[in-house]
């Protein structure tokens, strides 16, 4: 059975989009059928993070009728399946619940997971995504007002009878002073709770600027590990840590 699984946040800069992305080249390589969705619509950024072309058919050719949901579907170098968005102003369009769940019921049978990068904040668009989904995954950073922002996407979630699944910290060790998982969990009366906390890692903003996944341009830094780790978390599937010794001497001098 196909997962739907939407990445969503109450707010933006969280690391929604590299989360989604980074989960998806990970489960990619684990061996498993995955589909990442773009349905930021409003601000996609997933082909921008993976380096496809801009001019390609789109989910929001899709969505207004002018191409098979077949021809908008790329494989990325890692594996990945990606069905993107349109940066393009003028094919930016409104849709239904009903037309995005339509998509996905045309491509989920063929995957094990489908994962859907919606919007940031809680505007129309998002709320929408969010009820095309059977699942939510979170994304917060350790501070109260993104932590007080997520608890309005996990009230939305549960509006929309989509379960949520949990929540990930990213962007963690950066100051003393960052919420605890408890505290976090607290805040938001989430009964899910924390899942994993990716730490903040200099590695990240350097792949998304080389237009690559973190997981494939510094596959042992910090971050890229807790991707991997969270991969396996959510597939329920045990991590294997592969580095060989000399990848670990070589964490060891770069300082992780």
């Amino acid at each position: 059975m196909t997962n739907a699984l939407i990445i969503s946040s109450g707010k933006g800069g969280t690391g929604k989009t590299t989360t989604s992305v980074n989960l998806g080249v990970a489960m990619a390589q684990m061996g498993m059928e995955v589909l990442l969705v773009d349905a930021a619509l409003p601000t996609p950024d997933v082909g921008l993070h993976l380096g496809l072309p801009f001019r390609l058919k789109t989910l929001n050719h899709v969505l207004s009728g002018d191409s098979d949901v077949t021809d908008a579907i790329y494989i990325h170098d890692s594996g990945l399946e990606v069905l993107p968005a349109s940066i393009h102003l003028g094919t930016f369009t409104d849709f239904d619940p009903e037309e995005l769940a339509g998509v996905m019921g045309e491509v989920k049978d063929y995957y094990d997971w489908v994962l859907i990068d919606c919007a940031a904040g809680l505007g129309n668009e998002v709320v929408k995504s969010i009820q095309s989904a059977d699942k939510m995954l979170l994304v917060t950073n350790p501070e109260l007002p993104a932590v007080a922002d997520s608890f309005k996407a996990v009230q939305v979630a549960n509006e929309v009878s989509t379960e949520h699944v949990g929540t990930i910290v990213t962007r963690t060790g950066r100051f003393s002073e960052e919420l605890t998982n408890d505290e976090i969990t607290a805040v938001m009366g989430d009964t899910a709770g924390v899942i994993t906390r990716i730490p903040e890692d200099r590695n990240v903003p350097r792949a998304i600027a080389s237009s690559e996944p973190i997981v494939n341009k510094y596959p042992y830094s910090p971050a890229a590990m807790g991707y991997k780790m969270l991969a396996a978390k959510i597939t329920g599937r045990k991590f294997v840590d592969d580095r060989s010794v000399w990848d670990r001497v070589k964490c060891a001098i770069r300082g992780y």
